[in-house]
């Protein structure tokens, strides 16, 4: 289990708690500003030019990537945006408008989430307005997210990334507010 953090920002106790729970998940959580958010992924070494990395459409838009001529069918690596974060557990509401960017942070190895800070609620009852409002918007699939992928079989032997990615980091962004679509 990972549990390495990176402390960059100001923090409110709801990040904290969340960073807490989400670290204790196996989930590595770095604190970043939107102002440097694009250096931030560089500096976790994700390139929006790397054949390895894939962008989900909104979160290229919203950091001013052009769309890619040539997008990866199965990238191992996948960078997308956290909807809501949940303090008490760590979770992460993930909601992609488009399939192909479903299917892609599904099926990765290494799942990447900018999560806006002003997102973190503290607990899960607190995300069914938003849940019912991305509905309603025709975003029918939302996803909640704890950890890597874990599962394990009756022997107790524990496999990563059998059901979803066997890596997830989440990017906490102070002083950030995406545009929605």
């Amino acid at each position: 289990m990972r549990s390495s953090v990176t402390r960059r920002s100001a923090r409110t106790s709801l990040v904290i708690e969340f960073e807490r729970a989400a670290v204790a998940v196996g989930t590595r959580v770095i604190m970043a500003t939107a102002a440097d958010l694009t250096d931030q992924l560089a500096s976790i070494g994700l390139s929006c030019s790397d054949n390895n990395v894939g962008y989900s459409g909104e979160l290229r838009r919203e950091l001013g990537y052009a769309a890619s001529s040539n997008p990866v069918a199965r990238p191992s690596t996948w960078v997308s945006r956290a909807r809501l974060g949940v303090a008490s557990t760590g979770t992460v509401l993930v909601a992609e408008r488009l399939a192909d960017d479903r299917i892609s942070a599904l099926l990765c190895t290494r799942h990447v989430l900018a999560l806006p800070a002003g997102s973190i609620v503290s607990a899960l009852n607190e995300a069914s307005e938003l849940v019912r409002s991305l509905v309603a918007a025709g975003i029918g699939y939302v996803t909640f997210v704890t950890g890597p992928s874990r599962t394990s079989d009756i022997e107790k032997v524990l496999t990563l990334g059998a059901h979803g990615p066997a890596e997830l980091d989440i990017i906490v962004v102070d002083s950030w507010e995406p545009q929605d679509d």
